[in-house]
């Protein structure tokens, strides 16, 4: 008994140090995982598909490269011009956690009819928390595409936290509408219930939000495609989906201005395209300003109205230069309150527009003082025609912003009979409901520097801040009014005037200094600490030499670097000693020129140890060779080692 119970715990012991070791093994990076790759996809009998595409087309050094899988569509396409292949980006550091699912869902696409090419890209590098600057895979792939006129990419990204999303958003553009509508169609259709990260593609398309890097690549090279953030490998049925599901018709087209609505029925998705919501902003454009310049002046009250229009139509400029003054006073104020501990980007905002509603506040007072025409029917028209305004002006920035600014004016039109101040506010809170989502999706989304400059903003940029709050300005005017801070000083004492006053002004700081405080803890998050690099000047990893061999004029340089460590990355250049020309001919490496007298040597990350660099140049030229080795520290840490050597012209 005692036997059979030492040897249940010996086998244990042994289990247990099996999956510790296991875990303490360390990943594989570079070259040796995109052989890891091939080898996955030559073990479930793909290998005969399988291309490899090299980072580096040396043929002297070793790096990752990226891994091709074709499979032909098996059905008859009529394109039209259309789209008729289908990149499936899968980046080379997943495959081996997901091997078993990855090669399901190649055998899944070999087995089912295919109205669409598809070809599944294992892309080497993408997303292995390097040191920012360096080339990756689907950016190498993109770029050395021929026929981008005939593809659309799907970007795959494990380890999402929730359920599926789709991302539509990236920087200065946006998935186009067919692309999102077929990709949510197919998830739905597999069983999934995906969501639809990126609903305010305004803010993406204006590079307020940065979106998704590796479908920004695709689209930088007008390859349409999204990016879909998934939980584990076994979501990944939707691909063959698509690929059976695809029609090419109407696939040529690139509408990003577009409203998508998952209705989770049998209708499937909603898209709203370009073409219905500039119609629609036209019509309620047309409308708004009949409306504003002709229904306003009809009839026995039209006529008053128009005597008072005429009689206080200045109102309208100098209400708007006071509203951009005191959004320049409000800048002012949250340039002070920068340098103060514990502010962030919400707080500074928040300190801008209160500043700038209570200097208007303040102004207005002036006014009412000094006996300037402000009454109802002015205040109204000045509001209705800021809305209108606005309408025009956000809508040619982007189509889209006319669904809030449209609502905005709804809504501003729906409130003129509001006479009590509870009314009142509750319409001023409707007023701001439409911009809630951006201004939530911006600030969670954004980084610190957008932030920053959507604050301390440019002149123009503050006139165009001083519109769109304007018609928040009117209305918290029209609040005052009505509790008789402003109106009401010829019937109050001045003490009484005074302590309503005190007392609105300590509670609008109080709504602000909460909001702020309770936005920054839900939506913001800081700009993720970029990777530290520090200088060792001891370059005690590695070593280079520059061999020379000259013939008739021309010099052939051999540049070797050899490495005690394995390196993130190796950056090498030459630099002209004197002269103001490019260094070199041609070389093995291909390279990008810097500067008139210096070019940087294209070298993907995670390189072997040991690399040779051969080129041409001039044996006349005296030249510097810089070698930098970036090593990776660990916790977001790169140490990096530079050497330079001259190398001497002869003349």
């Amino acid at each position: 008994m005692r036997f059979s119970r030492l040897i249940t715990l010996l086998l244990l012991v042994a289990v247990s140090s099996l999956r510790t070791a296991a875990r303490c093994e360390p990943a594989l990076s570079g070259r040796a995982l995109s052989d890891k790759v091939l080898s996955i996809i030559a073990e479930c009998g793909f290998g005969g598909r399988a291309a490899k595409e090299p980072l580096a087309k040396t043929g002297l050094d070793t790096f990752a490269y990226n891994i091709t899988v074709d499979f032909p569509r098996t059905e008859e396409a009529v394109t039209g011009g259309g789209r008729s292949t289908m990149v499936v980006d899968i980046r080379q550091r997943d495959i081996p956690t997901i091997a078993g699912e990855f090669t399901r869902l190649l055998k899944d696409l070999d087995g089912r009819k295919r109205n669409a090419d598809v070809r599944i890209l294992c892309a080497a590098l993408d997303g292995n928390g390097e040191a920012e600057g360096g080339e990756y895979g689907t950016e190498r792939f993109a770029s050395e595409v021929d026929d981008n006129d005939t593809m659309f990419a799907v970007a795959l990204d494990f380890g999402a936290g929730g359920a599926a999303s789709i991302k539509t958003g990236s920087v200065g553009s946006a998935s186009p509408s067919w692309l999102a509508k077929l990709v949510t169609d197919a998830m739905r259709k597999d069983g999934q219930a995906p969501e639809l990260e990126h609903r305010f593609l305004s803010l993406y398309r204006l590079g307020l939000i940065r979106g998704e890097k590796r479908m920004g690549e695709f689209i930088k090279w007008n390859i349409p495609a999204i990016e879909v953030a998934l939980q584990d490998g076994k979501q990944l049925g939707f691909i063959a989906e698509i690929a059976e599901s695809f029609d090419a018709r109407g696939t040529e087209e690139w509408d990003v201005h577009y409203l998508i609505i998952d209705t989770s029925t049998k209708f499937g998705t909603l898209v709203i395209g370009e073409s219905a919501i500039i119609t629609l902003a036209i019509s309620v454009a047309a409308l708004s300003l009949l409306m504003l310049c002709g229904l306003s002046f009809l009839g026995k009250a039209g006529a008053r109205y128009k005597r008072e229009f005429l009689k206080a139509w200045y109102m309208i400029p100098l209400t708007l230069a006071l509203s951009f003054s005191s959004v320049i006073l409000g800048q002012k104020a949250a340039e002070s309150a920068r340098l103060l501990p514990g502010m962030n980007p919400i707080h500074l905002m928040s300190i801008k527009i209160c500043a700038s509603i209570l200097v208007i506040s303040a102004y207005f007072a002036v006014l009412e003082k000094i006996h300037l025409p402000i009454d109802a029917f002015i205040f109204g028209y000045m509001i209705s025609f800021v809305a209108i305004l606005n309408i025009f002006i956000f809508s040619a920035i982007d189509i889209l912003f006319f669904i809030s600014f449209g609502i905005e004016y709804i809504l501003i039109f729906a409130s003129r009979p509001a006479r009590r101040s509870f009314w009142i506010m509750v319409w001023l809170a409707a007023m701001m409901a439409p911009f809630a989502p951006y201004i939530a999706s911006l600030i969670g989304s954004a980084e610190r520097e957008t932030l920053e400059r959507a604050i301390f903003c440019t002149p123009a940029e503050n006139v165009i801040l001083s519109l769109a709050l304007f018609p928040i300005h009117m209305m918290w005017q029209k609040i005052l009014v009505r509790i008789n801070i402003i109106s009401g000083m010829s019937r109050h004492p001045t003490r009484r005037t005074v302590w309503n006053g005190i007392a609105l002004v300590l509670f609008l700081i109080a709504v602000f200094a909460f909001s702020s405080k309770k936005v920054s803890e839900r939506f913001y998050r800081d700009t993720e600490k970029p990777a530290t690099i520090i200088a060792d000047r001891d370059n005690r990893t590695f070593s280079f030499s520059v061999v020379e061999d000259t013939f008739w004029g021309m010099s052939t340089n051999h540049i070797a670097v050899k490495s005690k460590e394995d390196a993130v990355r190796y950056q090498i250049s030459i630099r002209s000693d004197g002269e103001e020309v490019i260094p070199i001919y041609e070389s093995t490496y291909g390279y990008k020129i810097t500067a008139k007298d210096e070019i940087a040597f294209v070298i993907p990350d995670m390189p072997p140890r040991s690399i040779t660099i051969d080129y041409a140049s001039s044996s006349a030229l005296s030249s510097f060779v810089t070698v930098e080795a970036i090593y990776d520290c660990g916790d977001g840490t790169f140490r990096r080692e530079r050497k330079t050597v001259r190398v001497q012209g002869k003349r």
